[in-house]
């Protein structure tokens, strides 16, 4: 389900190797998923995984944004926090009473999120940033 394509490059190297991480997380949901029995402390170290890794995306992706002026800054930033957002509500005892069931909520929050994301908002800034990139190495 996570598998990633040469069109969800954003020609980024940085950015590019960030998603694979990933899109790595997002499939390891997917196989808990299809487990028989849904283990709590996988769970539990999976939201915690794409939590940090994520923090680190982001963070990674913000300051190249800012660095180059990204116009539409606010509303990438507006976009991350919405994700944490959304992993920060995930309830322990929801977790423990209804792992499958979280499991698949968290599986498809993840597919939408990071195939809209990287398609749409991601995309986006990439020419931008790619053709600062270049106008950068021109002056040098």
């Amino acid at each position: 389900m996570f598998e990633w394509r040469d069109d969800f490059s954003v020609k980024i190297p940085i950015i590019d190797e960030q998603h694979k991480r990933l899109f790595e997380i997002g499939e390891k949901v997917n196989v808990l998923m299809h487990e028989d029995h849904i283990n709590y402390k996988e769970i539990m170290f999976t939201i915690s995984e794409m939590y940090n890794y994520t923090k680190y995306h982001f963070d990674t992706e913000e300051n190249l944004l800012e660095t180059y002026a990204y116009p539409d800054l606010e509303q990438h930033k507006l976009e991350h926090k919405k994700f944490i957002e959304y992993l920060n509500s995930k309830n322990r005892l929801e977790i423990i009473a209804n792992k499958k069931e979280t499991v698949v909520d968290l599986l498809k929050f993840l597919a939408s999120w990071i195939f809209n994301h990287i398609n749409n908002s991601d995309f986006k800034y990439s020419s931008y940033i790619i053709s600062k990139l270049e106008d950068n190495n021109k002056e040098g």
